[in-house]
């Protein structure tokens, strides 16, 4: 056991040798997670699977290389099968500290656990840790939302940082490019190339590996299948495997759709409190998205219907059989999940007409925002614009945003101002 955890200890810590790690494009959140070093606080990076929260820490690993001893900074990542074994075993973690210091000669001071959620009691092991203040720093991510759901993490409540780690923004996927926009100048000259990417984008998605075309789709159901058999039913032990695929299955290719847990319940020959704790397991995962209507009676919003958005649109053209056919539902996920990168409480209006996204901020709706592939045909103009002004009415906003394929306008309708422009251009503000 310890000569194997030597050398995967030695083959997952190659910056012990002063070697930046290469090839890795600078995400935006890592700026997030640099200005809150050097405060003795837990760092959790939460996300989907391959999302890019590994490359995040290795990132991290580059920057801290500039000013601490390489050798103090000990990387494991935790989904290495060389693991498996050693799952229930907490030891493991006290064992590998010791190891990587009779390597080095040196304590680890700087330590970054990669889906850390694979090993049983890992928060008991790093809330004793953090007690006695061991290391300068402990860094974690992991693959569900539910990794803080425990006494020994809500013990260390304000003691940590959470981030989301979403797969790449628009904005990171034209860098990726080699595209650079610096002003308004740059923007216009660089428009029509912009807009050829953002289609590659709507039907590619975002997810950081870079593969040919014709294995993308491949490569996203490998992605699909680990997320729902790791993440979702084997982490929450569901125990019809089946039932739970097929209510996904459903779901993903029919994003944006509006339903209520007894649809669906009889759609899978079920009932509404596993169609919810279903739901429940795929939001944890990070793979989707729940959006509820707003009312501010919590009942209502439960009994309403809700509609469901997916974390990557490249992920549910791949897996859904008629997604890609509807531009307008496409880019209304990329805008649910743009709002939520940007760490906006959404929700839909439902009153006489509908509003596709709401923003809430503290008790005040402070944002109405309508997505739909073009206004050209006037039948579809007078849905959107009129589901729009019925949300400005209701939350009393003297302005709305509606958001297209490839059309720029502004206009008043019935007293209020609406802004209409590309969902590119809205991804880059």
């Amino acid at each position: 056991d310890k000569n194997l955890l030597e050398r995967i200890i030695l083959e997952q810590n190659n910056h012990w040798h002063k070697t930046k790690y290469r090839g890795f494009f600078k995400r935006d959140i890592l700026k997030d997670i640099l200005q809150h070093l050097n405060q003795n606080m837990i760092h959790v990076i939460l996300g989907v699977r391959r999302s890019g929260k590994s490359t995040l820490l290795k990132l991290i690993i580059n920057e801290l290389m500039e000013n601490y001893n390489p050798k103090s900074l000990l990387y494991i990542n935790f989904d290495d099968v060389s693991f498996t074994p050693f799952y229930d075993d907490i030891n493991l973690l006290t064992n590998i500290i010791d190891i990587a210091e009779k390597l080095n000669g040196i304590k680890p001071e700087y330590l970054f656990l990669d889906e850390i959620q694979n090993i049983n009691k890992w928060e008991k092991w790093i809330k004793a840790k953090y007690d006695l203040k061991i290391f300068k720093e402990i860094f974690i991510t992991g693959s569900n939302s539910k990794l803080l759901e425990t006494q020994y993490t809500e013990r260390l409540s304000g003691r940590y940082f959470i981030y989301t780690c979403f797969p790449l923004s628009f904005k990171e996927y034209i860098d990726r490019h080699g595209i650079e926009i610096k002003n308004k100048i740059d923007l216009l000259e660089k428009e029509n190339m912009i807009n050829k990417i953002f289609r590659e984008y709507i039907y590619e998605g975002g997810f950081p590996q870079k593969v040919h075309k014709k294995f993308l789709k491949e490569l996203h159901k490998m992605y699909y299948n680990t997320i729902l058999q790791k993440d979702c039913i084997i982490a929450n032990k569901v125990r019809n495997p089946s039932l739970f695929n097929n209510l996904a299955f459903y779901l993903i290719s029919n994003i944006s759709k509006p339903y209520t847990y007894n649809s669906l319940a009889k759609l899978i020959s079920s009932n509404e409190n596993t169609v919810h704790d279903y739901i429940y397991i795929l939001q944890n995962s990070y793979l989707m998205f729940e959006l509820h209507p707003f009312f501010y009676s919590i009942k209502k919003q439960f009994k309403n219907e809700k509609k469901i958005y997916c974390i990557d649109t490249g992920l549910a053209n791949s897996i859904s059989f008629k997604f890609s056919e509807d531009k307008g539902r496409m880019l209304e996920n990329l805008v649910f999940i743009e709002l939520k990168r940007r760490g906006k409480e959404v929700y839909y209006h439902k009153g006489k007409k509908e509003c596709d996204f709401i923003i809430k901020e503290n008790l005040n709706i402070v944002q109405a925002v309508q997505v739909s592939q073009t206004l050209i045909n006037e039948e579809t103009r007078k849905r959107e614009v009129s589901g729009l002004v019925d949300a400005l009415k209701t939350y009393n906003l003297k302005e709305g945003l509606i958001l297209t394929e490839d059309e720029e306008d502004e206009f008043e309708e019935k007293g209020f101002r609406i802004k209409v422009m590309p969902v590119w251009k809205f991804l880059l503000e």
